[in-house]
């Protein structure tokens, strides 16, 4: 970019006036007026036409820019303090209404920063990034001129001084006379950002006024182009500019929306900085580019990968597909996809190379060249939170969700996660070769259904405490913001892997079974086999079970004589006529190398040295509740540890 140019209402002339400044002045107290910044040597507490003449000569020093920032530093320190005034107009002896009045309640506080020579150093009002905007489409709502004049001055703050930039700001009826300097130059118009506010009514204009400025400057060439509006709030302009590219017939590669919230003074790592939002107006064409050639590539790479699979023959596809999924017991459709993302995967790399129309390559250096942040930037500017879209892909990435895994029937795996009735989670741990149902319907070395394996509570702590020797981190657990959740080693319980079998034969993921209604058509060959073992295993028991329920022994009683599902988890079971339910359910599956990943750590847990104690009785020992949570490799001093608890030795 070698220029910025800024169109807003707020650089309106007929809105900037000494006459206007005068009557702020008037109406706040001369120990409030010196805190107007560039104004504290006036002498406010003398004659009023003292210090009317010497701000008529400092207004008189001032250019057209530092005059509107003077005004607009006078109307936040009006606004902040409640106070009223009124002005005459050059043409007419009756006092009007001051044109920024607005309404006052809400609140902001301070930005810091300077602004050209006028009130250089001072500190500068901020808008507060809780105050709430109008709703990103919805009814437009009334200026506020405080936070309009926040806006405008944190604009000239974070752009008039960038190097090797021009920075220029107009008013709706400037750019209307002057728009063919501007968009006349193709050249110097595709090096160029336009930035729009959206309401224009201050200028007797539409409050859409700057989508239809949007789209002219689209029309005439420019790559560069952004919305800054307060009717869109930080978080809600990836939303907004979905939607109004869509109403507004906008090219949505060419097109930014920006929340003016973000002209505030930076929050850390709370939300991206305006400047890097303008950073994104300058990547968004070449991420459209890049996304464009890739999809060439792709459609290509897929019409070869479908005549791979063509020249498969039906032998090689019943050996491949069919025969190799119902040994291992694995879902055919799976390996279905395999097989086509590895035809799809090679043909991809090579036609990305090959398709110089598309050059991929040099689109994808050209937006890394946008793309990279220098490490200072990041450190003064903040760095942006996981975005709803950058969660969703990479949940989509690392783990299955229970609609497809219950629906399909898929078999219990690796990774697979559970629920109970008190909302506790748990991830099953467990080589995948003892999980596995080969074609005779049976497991390795399980023939009477009684193998256990490991379910390991998953915690998500709460407030600042730190993770646990005995933790393993999952990353992106959270659906909604992305937050890591851990698998707690030493809360590992040996469940029955019958019991988790019933999760696969209901497509809502619940541990039940009806032993007098056969299996769901959709489970795989060898899990068909394998259910009516398990259905002859739960129909002997609830029989003991209806036994003794006529001759009216107790419940506890009763339901001793159900499979236990596990001595040290409590996932209660219950019948109902023919059917038996456990209160535990499959609501989803960590995907590998990830799962994998975490049955190692397990593993290496579970194996961890344990030493002698330490012979010197000085070493400082832990109080209770820290050996009781220790669960690191060292295990010395577990025996005994109660010893010398509270006799405050050293």
């Amino acid at each position: 970019m070698r220029r910025i140019v800024v169109v807003d209402d707020e650089y309106a002339s007929d809105t900037i006036s000494i006459e206007e400044l005068i009557g702020i002045c008037e109406a706040l107290p001369p120990e409030t007026a010196v805190t107007i910044p560039s104004l504290g040597e006036l002498p406010f507490d003398a004659d009023p036409d003292v210090w009317r003449a010497s701000l008529q000569n400092l207004w008189a020093e001032l250019d057209g820019g530092k005059q509107a920032d003077l005004l607009r530093r006078a109307r936040i320190v009006r606004e902040d303090n409640g106070a009223e005034s009124t002005f005459l107009s050059d043409d007419d002896d009756e006092p009007h209404a001051d044109p920024s009045d607005g309404d006052s309640s809400q609140k902001v506080s301070p930005v810091v920063g300077t602004v050209g020579e006028a009130g250089e150093g001072e500190p500068q009002p901020d808008l507060d990034p809780t105050s709430e905007p109008a709703a990103a489409t919805g009814e437009q709502q009334p200026s506020d001129p405080k936070r309009d004049a926040v806006a405008a001055l944190g604009l000239q703050q974070l752009l008039a001084d960038l190097p090797d930039f021009t920075f220029e700001t107009l008013s709706l009826g400037q750019w209307n006379e002057s728009r063919d300097r501007y968009l006349g130059d193709e050249d110097e118009a595709r090096h160029t950002l336009f930035l729009f506010d959206r309401d224009f009514r201050r200028e007797h204009a539409s409050s859409d006024e700057g989508l239809k400025l949007v789209r002219e400057v689209q029309k005439q060439g420019a790559s560069l182009c952004g919305l800054i509006t307060h009717t869109v709030p930080v978080g809600a302009e990836h939303e907004a500019w979905d939607s109004l590219a869509r109403d507004h017939d906008l090219d949505r590669d060419r097109f930014l929306v920006i929340a003016k919230q973000r002209l505030s003074v930076d929050n850390g790592a709370t939300h991206y900085s305006f400047l890097r939002m303008v950073r994104l107006a300058a990547l968004s064409s070449r991420c459209g580019a890049m996304k464009n050639a890739a999809w060439r590539v792709f459609a290509d790479s897929v019409e070869a990968a479908k005549e791979a699979m063509e020249r498969v023959s039906v032998l090689d596809f019943d050996q491949i597909v069919l025969a190799s999924s119902r040994r291992e017991g694995v879902w055919e459709p799976d390996t279905l996809f395999r097989i086509f993302s590895v035809f799809m995967r090679r043909e991809a790399r090579r036609r990305m190379h090959e398709n110089l129309e598309a050059d991929l390559p040099s689109k994808v250096r050209d937006a890394r060249s946008v793309s990279v942040i220098p490490g200072d930037d990041e450190a003064v500017y903040g760095s942006e939170p996981p975005c709803a879209e950058a969660i969703r892909v990479h949940r989509f990435e690392l783990f299955e969700s229970p609609e497809y895994i219950n629906r399909h029937h898929l078999p219990i795996d690796l990774g697979d996660l559970f629920q109970d009735a008190r909302g506790t989670q748990f991830i099953l741990l467990s080589q995948p070769c003892d999980l596995m149902v080969r074609s005779n319907g049976r497991r390795s070395y399980d023939d009477k259904c009684t193998r256990q394996v490991v379910l390991a509570e998953i915690v998500r702590p709460a407030g600042q405490s730190g993770p646990k020797d005995s933790w393993e981190k999952i990353d992106w657990y959270d659906e909604a913001t992305g937050q890591p959740a851990y698998v707690d080693f030493a809360n590992a319980h040996d469940v029955r892997l019958a019991v988790l079998d019933l999760c696969v034969l209901n497509e809502d993921g619940k541990a039940s079974i009806d032993v007098d209604v056969a299996g769901s058509s959709g489970l795989i060959e060898p899990w068909q086999k394998h259910c009516e073992k398990v259905r002859r295993l739960f129909r002997a028991a609830i029989e003991r079970y209806k036994e003794l329920e006529k001759k009216q022994v107790k419940n506890e009683i009763k339901k001793a004589l159900l499979p236990a599902a596990s001595l040290s988890a409590r996932f209660d079971a219950g019948v109902d006529g023919s059917v038996l339910t456990y209160e535990i359910r499959r609501v989803g599956r960590l995907l590998q190398p990830r799962a994998g990943a975490v049955l190692t750590h397990f593993a290496q847990y579970r194996s961890r040295a344990a030493f002698e104690h330490d012979l010197d009785h000085r070493t400082p020992r832990t109080n209770s509740d820290d050996e009781n949570q220790r669960s690191g490799s060292d295990c010395s001093g577990d025996s005994g540890s109660t010893a010398n608890e509270g006799n405050g030795d050293g």
